[in-house]
């Protein structure tokens, strides 16, 4: 997915509690679960016949695994594995039926419960690299190929294939070296939709403003009915490559660009868009290039939508970077449980998993990338190497619209006194709330976050209607809305 650059490829996936880390310079993959508050390391998977950068790329949806190997036997090769108890189990060794040698199959792969997608940007079958992509089915334990993606404007150098992803009935598949509307490699990304084991093409989505080798397709993801789509060589404001991510939103049949998402000061040459991910109203985008602690040592931001505007959270960067880490290069999300890759030069960093190669950080979404609480119970991941509140912060409370009951989450940078207070649309006190001292941390979940019962201070319901809550902290003070909706 994030082939062709000067790094070793660093590939990372996250289910529920299972995260796998591919590692290709080591031809493995390894497979972490969670127990309690720890990633325990359950099992290295060497596949039957071989490296070819077996671990270049790696996907995982509940008990099935896809890893690709792109380079095995010269033309790639793909591998599906199932848990079977707390094992792994080769499943299938998805082989490539092309003629050519060096076409990648399996230079990204992507697998969502029982569909798999493997693609093959160097396939030739309608020009030099004009690009495929390979879609599979799982029938009890055998996968058959269901589809050949080529996309109905197929040319030479459009490296088709070249990420890929898939939700359900739908899968998205970069092609980040197609030339549109006579603008050379400023790239494309394919919709096909699967009905009654057919699958058609939908839509092809470009950039409205694109430019000349953008490679908008160089990474893809999809939440519902959204996708978002990273152009890490996009020029911002003069400045090269600092990169751009676009999000597409689906009306009625018609896919519509929505939103340009670009980060707060952005760099020269940072390639925003590298790795990208989505919940939803949720996009992570990976810059692996980012400058701000050391040179290439990476970041990976954090964008909220709300009523239709996409908005940057966070900046993440762990505080164990180095030079060259290259953090953001891949980054996946599951619920509210995020991993994002780095490269670990030896700069004496800790490693994880295997001492070289990658090293891969998993986040609380909620705590570390200041997302809002979609869920209102969060798994509870604590990063491996963040976790410390960089600034006292109050969020929006959940659920919003409710009735009766609602909570109130903020973070709190330093120990101090917390008061909240409630007023109603006309100014009218309706609730005060004392905390007393508080300890610095998330107060974020249900077991954490400021309760209030829809009641006044004489323990009366209040009306249907439009409330301000207003937290009090040391020198600190903030405001927000909410809505009781009966």
């Amino acid at each position: 997915m994030e082939g062709g650059h000067s790094v070793p490829h660093l590939s990372s996936d996250i289910t529920g509690e299972t995260v796998v880390v591919g590692v290709p310079e080591l031809g493995t993959a390894t497979i972490f679960e969670k127990r309690g508050k720890i990633w325990e390391k359950q099992e290295v998977i060497i596949p039957d016949g071989g490296l070819g950068r077996f671990g270049w790329c790696v996907s995982i949806s509940g008990n099935a695994l896809i890893v690709g190997a792109p380079q095995l036997n010269e033309s790639g090769a793909a591998y599906v594995f199932h848990r079977s108890g707390n094992n792994w189990k080769q499943a299938v060794k998805l082989l490539y039926d092309g003629p050519a040698k060096g076409d990648g199959f399996g230079e990204d792969v992507a697998i969502d419960r029982s569909t798999a997608i493997v693609g093959v940007a160097g396939d030739d079958e309608t020009g030099r690299d004009s690009g495929s992509a390979y879609v599979y089915f799982r029938e009890g334990n055998a996968w058959r190929q269901q589809a050949k993606l080529i996309p109905s404007d197929s040319a030479k150098g459009d490296a088709f294939g070249s990420s890929v992803f898939v939700l359900g009935n739908t899968v998205v598949v970069g092609s980040n070296g197609n030339t549109h509307n006579g603008v050379r490699f400023c790239g494309a990304a394919y919709v096909f939709t699967r009905r009654d084991g057919v699958w058609t093409e939908q839509a092809k989505l470009t950039a409205s403003d694109a430019a000349k080798a953008d490679r908008f397709g160089t990474a893809v993801s999809m939440s519902e009915k959204t996708i978002i789509v990273g152009a890490p060589f996009r020029d911002t404001e003069a400045k090269v490559d600092a990169g751009a991510a676009y999000t597409f939103l689906l009306d009625g049949n018609t896919w519509k660009e929505q939103g340009k998402l670009l980060p707060k000061n952005a760099q020269k040459g940072q390639k925003f868009g590298t790795g990208v991910a989505m919940t939803p109203n949720i996009a992570l985008v990976g810059a692996p290039w980012d400058d701000d602690v050391k040179v290439g040592s990476g970041a990976t931001y954090s964008f909220v939508r709300t009523e239709g505007v996409w908005q940057q959270k966070e900046k993440v960067v762990p505080h164990d970077v180095g030079e060259d880490y290259h953090f953001g290069f891949s980054v996946n999300v599951s619920e509210n449980a995020a991993i994002v890759s780095a490269h670990n030069l030896p700069h004496g960093a800790p490693t994880w998993p295997h001492g070289q190669g990658v090293q891969a950080y998993v986040f609380n979404t909620i705590e570390d990338f200041g997302t809002p609480p979609f869920s209102v119970k969060p798994i509870g991941l604590k990063a491996t190497t963040l976790g410390l509140v960089k600034k006292t912060d109050l969020l929006q409370n959940f659920p919003n619209p409710f009735n009766p009951e609602t909570w109130i989450p903020y973070r709190l940078a330093h120990n101090d006194d917390v008061r909240f207070t409630i007023y109603d649309a006309n100014g009218v006190l309706v609730r005060s709330l004392d905390l007393g001292h508080q300890a610095t941390g998330h107060y974020i979940n249900l077991s954490s976050a400021v309760y209030w019962d829809g009641r006044n201070q004489g323990g009366e319901h209040v009306a249907s209607g439009l409330y301000f809550y207003t937290m009090y902290t040391g020198d600190f003070k903030a405001t927000r809305r909410m809505l009781i909706q009966k």
